[in-house]
């Protein structure tokens, strides 16, 4: 192991760009989600114009982030809870559907998966993971949040909000 020394104008550097990061993602809300056409893990194609009617949740994630892994559990009682409503979740991953696959194999993500999400991460202002977003019938973004520990409750006042 090698100890590198943060200087005190990194950690400001570090601090300036998540407020910038969080601003990004807060000036989203109440506007309309940029919009994308991609296949899941098992060739489905998912659309965001034609979930219109719908809420959808969206989550952007990758295989060896820590809190992504964390968050999963709660993730998966979010589509347990509003199963059978019209809710639908998406989660975009960083990585190819190969990498997706082999870590299904030891943890269950219950969301919809698409792999190879850069341009969507790019649409949405990703920078920092896992981020989550709701987004409502018509299309607006109610929700736009980073890793919580309090993640279910967060999203799931946004889906009932959205309903």
């Amino acid at each position: 192991m090698r100890l590198v020394r943060v200087t005190d104008e990194e950690i400001k550097a570090a601090a300036e760009s998540k407020i910038r990061h969080d601003k990004a993602l807060q000036d989203m809300v109440n506007k309309p989600a940029p919009t994308w056409t991609v296949k899941d893990i098992y060739g489905k194609t998912l659309s965001l114009q034609n979930l219109k009617g719908k809420v959808v949740v969206l989550n952007f994630w990758f295989t060896s982030c820590s809190p992504c892994i964390r968050e999963m559990p709660h993730l998966n009682e979010l589509v347990a809870q509003y199963s059978g409503k019209e809710v639908v979740f998406i989660a975009f991953a960083n990585n190819d559907e190969a990498s997706i696959r082999a870590f299904l194999e030891k943890r269950p993500f219950h969301y919809a998966k698409v792999p190879n999400s850069k341009l969507v991460n790019d649409l949405y202002n990703i920078d920092s993971w896992p981020t989550s977003f709701v987004i409502d019938k018509e299309g607006k973004i109610r929700l736009a949040v980073n890793y919580n520990d309090n993640i279910e409750q967060i999203i799931s006042a946004a889906i009932k909000a959205a309903l």
